[in-house]
């Protein structure tokens, strides 16, 4: 049985050029905060599952290498990118406690709830499969993300 899942808003993304507090430019000078609070809402018969990009979280998009934005667009670009603020929190902030495949498999289903075609779909989640784990360890924030 396919997982039903809606939106529930759109997140406002605006740049961050410094961190609160710092003199310097943050590691990511692609780096964007949330400020728009927003959930992908997913059901599974009776159960639902909700999850929240909170206002204040950051995010980077869909993190495409700029030798592929011609082929799938840009990181900010394009109907994945509710999807890509919900993975990237999950990633960051992995407030539900779940493992790496579970958030991947988020970015799967907003996709497909905002009509990005499918070879579209499965290209960037079979890259995010291959080379997403490098992200999710490197993050210096010290949250727990299950390797899976």
């Amino acid at each position: 049985m396919r997982a039903q899942a809606s939106f529930d808003g759109r997140p406002l993304l605006d740049p961050v050029a410094f961190q609160e507090g710092m003199a310097r430019p943050r590691r990511n000078p692609r780096e964007f905060v949330n400020r728009n609070t927003f959930a992908l809402v997913i059901w599974r018969g009776d159960h639902a599952v909700r999850v929240e990009s909170l206002a204040g979280d950051y995010t980077d998009g869909a993190s495409i290498p700029p030798i592929f934005w011609p082929l799938v667009g840009p990181p900010l670009g394009g109907l994945y990118l509710r999807a890509a603020v919900v993975h990237d929190t999950g990633y960051r902030y992995n407030r539900l406690g779940m493992p790496r495949y579970w958030w991947d498999r988020c970015l799967l289903i907003g996709m497909r709830i905002d009509g990005v075609k499918a070879w579209r779909r499965f290209a960037m989640y079979r890259c995010l499969r291959r080379f997403g784990g490098l992200a999710a360890s490197w993050r210096a924030n010290g949250s727990r993300l299950v390797r899976a």
